[in-house]
């Protein structure tokens, strides 16, 4: 993988002794949060080929407690539109260089959309036609990423789900331009079913 865009953790930049937890339990750093990507496996003897130019990603998160009663709900994902690098999580980059890293709960909204989505979610992505995602840039400066579901490549029994699509994004109000890529997501629900506090 060659790294597109800088590492992070959840509030800040990547920099010593800064604080990796996301969530009450849960912590997590970004190292490689969008990258050109190729590879050459065999999984049970067949090869599968991921040619150059193709999009990678790495993270790592840990906790103390199980994620099944720590979150709630947590709609996430991440996309490469030309340019951008974006996650669900209060970060976007362009051409390398952060724009917006924040823990602030004014930083970052995702919303389903759809004739069934719900706010907070109660039935998961594969019920939704997919997730808007704003993200406040300061000066009344937002970014709006539609991500739009084209098919779903894991769902478990409606708590847990993972959908790859297309992605469209743009400045909110400026005739100017629109960025357009493709990108994965996923959500959680486990808490609002298993009961998190």
């Amino acid at each position: 993988m060659e790294p597109k865009a800088p590492p992070h953790y959840p509030c800040n930049p990547n920099f010593p002794f800064l604080n990796t937890l996301l969530l009450p339990h849960l912590h997590w750093a970004n190292a490689v949060p969008d990258a050109h990507a190729s590879a050459n496996l065999t999984i049970n003897g067949t090869a599968f080929h991921l040619p150059a130019g193709s999009t990678g990603y790495h993270d790592k998160n840990w906790g103390d407690a199980s994620v099944i009663t720590s979150p709630k709900y947590w709609d996430w994902g991440h996309a490469t539109l030309g340019p951008l690098s974006l996650h669900a999580y209060a970060y976007l980059a362009k051409d390398g260089q952060i724009l917006l890293t924040s823990c602030a709960e004014s930083a970052v909204e995702v919303r389903q959309v759809g004739a069934n989505a719900t706010y907070p979610p109660t039935t998961g992505i594969a019920a939704a036609d997919g997730l808007t995602v704003r993200y406040n840039l300061g000066g009344r400066a937002v970014f709006v990423a539609n991500l739009t579901k084209e098919v779903v490549v894991v769902h478990d029994m409606g708590v847990y789900a993972r959908a790859l699509g297309r992605v469209v994004g743009e400045i909110e109000g400026i005739e100017g331009e629109v960025y357009e890529g493709r990108g994965a997501y996923e959500e959680f629900v486990y808490g609002i079913l298993y009961g998190s506090a």
